[in-house]
Parts: C-alpha cells; sequence; structure tokens
C-alpha cells in the first residue's frame, strides 16, 4: 500500500510521517485491495487537521478530523477512517448497495421476460466454479476485486466469457 503525504501549513516532519504510516498501515490488513491512501496534513490558526482520501473501485472514501495536537488528529482520522472502510465492506458483503428496481410489468412485447439476481461481491475463480456447479448458462457477480458488475457466460465453442461493465 502506497502512502502519499502532503502539508499545509505546517512542516512535515520525518516523526509525523512514521506515525501516520504506522497508525495507517494497519488498513491493509483490514483492506487489501486499498493500493494508496493520500494523507495531508494542514494547520488553520489553532486547529491541527488530517484529511485522508482512498478511493475503491466507484467509492471514494474521504475524512477529516481536527484537535489542538496533530498527533490526536491522526489518531482520531485512523479511527474514523477505519470504521468507514469496515462499514464499507459490511455494505458490500451484505448487497445492500444493490439497488433492485421494480420493472414494468405492463410489457408490449410478449417475449420479454422479467427476472431479478442478487448480485454479491465474489473472485472471478468463484464465479467460474458457480457456473460449472449451476445449470444457468452464465453467472452474474460483483467482482470483488474491480468492483464492476460482470458477466460470465460460456460461447457456442464452450470457451468462458466475461463482460464486464465500464
Amino acid at each position: 500500500m502506497n502512502l502519499i503525504f502532503s502539508s499545509k501549513g505546517i512542516e512535515l516532519t520525518e516523526a509525523m510521517k512514521q506515525y501516520a504510516a504506522k497508525k495507517f498501515g494497519k488498513i491493509e490488513k483490514i483492506c487489501p485491495r486499498i493500493s494508496e491512501i493520500k494523507i495531508n496534513f494542514r494547520v488553520e490558526k489553532y486547529r491541527q487537521i488530517v484529511d485522508a482520501v482512498t478511493s475503491l473501485g466507484q467509492e471514494t472514501i474521504k475524512i477529516s478530523k481536527e484537535s489542538k495536537d496533530i498527533y490526536s488528529s491522526v489518531d482520531m482520522a485512523y479511527d474514523l477512517f477505519e470504521r468507514k472502510i469496515r462499514r464499507f465492506k459490511e455494505k458490500l458483503s451484505s448487497g445492500k448497495n444493490i439497488p433492485n428496481p421494480q420493472p414494468n410489468k405492463k410489457a408490449a412485447d410478449n417475449r420479454l421476460i422479467y427476472k431479478s439476481y442478487t448480485i454479491k461481491p465474489m473472485h472471478i475463480e468463484d464465479a467460474l466454479m458457480k457456473l460449472d456447479s449451476d445449470d444457468k448458462p452464465f453467472v452474474v457477480f460483483e467482482n470483488a476485486e474491480t468492483l464492476k458488475t460482470s458477466i460470465l457466460y460460456k460461447d457456442k465453442n464452450e470457451r468462458i466469457c466475461i463482460i464486464e461493465t465500464v
């Protein structure tokens, strides 16, 4: 995981960087998909502020905490950041982020059949196993690595193909 430090109105010391790196380095154990966290230290009047930003697929997680001491701000920022990451992971695993729109039942074309699927985050390997074990010709899932909706299917020549949203 890459930590990018910046500062405004305060000289960024090596001790501050090491302290923040020690704290925010723990995030990698919680969510290994995070490749980069931008941490900004700033001072406005008497307030010592720490901001942290990362992006997980299409979701951006931003936090900001302030106190009279920069190290306290780092502690509070880490605690809030960790809670937000855990909440995001729970949201993904429970499937709460997936809207379930009700289609218009009065379709003009009788050839159109509506079916709904619950999309769960999984790795491509898991989707391959599900495709082999189920009798359905395809698997719709959320790619756990890219956080994009994907469809895995077999074509006429029995090759496995994947469609991924942009």
